[in-house]
């Protein structure tokens, strides 16, 4: 039986449909965490955020009213909680998310809180972490939570990536900086399908190379200087004159 031309011409689309490049502003993302930052840098944070078309920016909490002003397009703005080693009571926290979103945040970044996870109270992490997806998920909220894997123990670590695919948390990232690559790989290992994985990067071969690994999305602390490495990289080669 001859295919139809229906079929022939979706084939012949698929071919002609350039792949997606490996890397695009859409899979980066910025936290904008500094404790001595003005408003005058979080706002050029968001404007280039913006303008470079970058999945998200992450604010403190303080700063989210001026981001969300200030953002347009397709970048996402998204607030901490319970930063910086979630040690804030599951109220504290649960009220955190629910002002940051009312104030126009349409991320959460929550930090797992570390010192119960090492003391192995493991229903008060899950039970913590499952209020927090709800209230993020009824508000259509991405909800991320973020390890710190350096300050984990290595059943703390096992343990929490358990606990993220109960609580029907959305993404992980380790940590907001550089971990071992055993930390990264136990989340490789551990996390997807069911919960995305963010890493953090400060280099363009960094930012590739967890691409490559499934990352749906890297943290960098500069996605310009990214983004236009990678354009010089894909520039044609010049011809010898």
């Amino acid at each position: 039986m001859n295919p139809s031309p229906k079929a022939v011409n979706v084939a012949e689309a698929a071919e002609l449909t350039p792949p997606e490049p490996l890397l695009t502003a859409a899979k980066l993302e910025l936290a904008v965490a500094g404790p001595a930052l003005t408003d005058d840098h979080v706002h050029a944070a968001v404007t280039m955020a913006c303008e470079q078309g970058i999945r998200a920016v992450i604010v403190r909490p303080s700063d989210v009213d001026q981001a969300a002003r200030a953002a347009w397009g397709t970048t996402l703005v998204g607030s901490f909680v319970g930063f910086p080693h979630g040690s804030s009571t599951t109220a504290i926290k649960v009220y955190e998310a629910r002002d940051a979103i009312r104030r126009g945040a349409r991320e959460i970044h929550a930090v797992l809180n570390i010192g119960k996870l090492n003391s192995r109270q493991f229903q008060y992490v899950e039970m913590e972490l499952i209020q927090l997806a709800q209230v993020c998920h009824e508000h259509s909220t991405h909800l991320r939570v973020i390890f710190g894997t350096t300050l984990l123990n290595e059943e703390g670590k096992l343990v929490a990536s358990k606990i993220a695919k109960r609580s029907e948390v959305d993404s992980v990232l380790p940590a907001l900086g550089p971990v071992p690559v055993e930390d990264e790989a136990l989340m490789l290992k551990k996390c997807p399908p069911l919960v995305q994985l963010a890493f953090y990067r400060d280099s363009l071969d960094g930012v590739l190379a967890a691409l490559e690994q499934g990352c749906v999305s890297v943290s960098v602390p500069h996605p310009a200087a990214i983004l236009e490495a990678w354009k010089q990289r894909n520039l044609p080669p010049v011809a010898p004159s």
